[in-house]
């Protein structure tokens, strides 16, 4: 019979005495490597030793050790930076795979309880008032609201599950000197808070003379100065637009120009949605 085996009857050799003296495989698997120049996977050792019945030696976990591994997967760590702590703390050599082998068989449940499960009004009231909110500060109101004590994170989580979005890209604007003292910086945006908000000026100063921004809209710099912010050089823009406007490299300087650039952009829409129509048209008649 015809040996497949992919290993050299000396590497073989390795191999079974290797593991007959009880070493870890990560060290069989380095010592392999110096030894014949050629790399071996843990799991083609371990599948060597079931093909050579070569018996695993039995190791014996402590309840430290399995408490060990349960707290860390409660804290929602990854089991690879769980055996790294593992060898550390109890000066072992395990690899990941034993890890996930003590999960399985010694039947480990993390038995996450702090999971917090939200209710009808706490989902209203996350939709309501994330927009243009930090997560910090909406996860401040938040506990204040119901008593709670959730992390940002998992208020940020929770939003962006439910597809709520602050429109703030989730981070903080930093510090800007300001006579007001209402005003903050991030980047080239500007941020005032009204009424315990953060919101974007730009959006604050439109609103505040043409009326409520409709849903999916931004506002643009008709001069493109982030930091001009006159009535007359702000300009509203659908999102879909946004890409168009930016393949021609935002190349207007005023509101005509600008005009006429978002009506470039919805032509172009209009006839990349009748040929993507078209094209879907013609599959469906090559499909009968």
């Amino acid at each position: 019979m015809t040996n497949h085996s992919p290993f050299s009857p000396e590497q073989r050799a390795f191999l079974t005495e290797t593991l007959n003296n009880n070493m870890p495989i990560m060290d069989i698997a380095e010592l392999f490597m110096k030894k014949f120049s050629r790399k071996i996977a843990s799991k083609g050792i371990r599948n060597f030793r079931l093909r050579n019945n070569i018996k695993s030696p039995d190791f014996h976990y402590t309840d430290n050790m399995i408490k060990f591994v349960r707290k860390r997967l409660i804290a929602g760590k990854q089991v690879t930076q769980i055996t790294k702590e593992f060898n550390k703390y109890f000066k072992l050599k395990k690899d990941v795979n034993c890890i996930y082998e003590l999960i399985r068989r010694q039947g480990i449940n993390p038995k996450i309880k702090n999971i917090h499960k939200y209710t009808k009004e706490q989902i209203d009231f996350l939709k309501n008032n994330a927009e243009n909110t930090l997560y910090k500060d909406l996860t401040q109101k938040f506990n204040e609201t119901f008593g709670t004590n959730q992390s940002t994170q998992k208020i940020k989580v929770a939003c962006r599950h439910r597809k709520i979005f602050n429109k703030m890209l989730g981070k903080a604007p930093g510090p800007l000197k300001s006579a007001d003292g209402v005003t903050k910086k991030w980047g080239d945006l500007t941020f005032i808070k009204i009424n315990g908000q953060w919101i974007l000026k730009q959006r604050y100063v439109y609103e505040n003379n043409f009326g409520k921004i409709p849903d999916g809209c931004n506002i643009v710099f008709i001069d493109h100065n982030p930091d001009n912010f006159d009535p007359d050089n702000l300009a509203l823009v659908k999102r879909q637009q946004l890409p168009m406007l930016m393949k021609t490299k935002f190349s207007y300087s005023d509101k005509q120009t600008l005009t006429d650039q978002i009506a470039l952009a919805d032509l172009r829409l209009a006839i990349g949605k009748a040929e993507r129509k078209l094209k879907n048209r013609k599959k469906g008649k090559s499909n009968d």
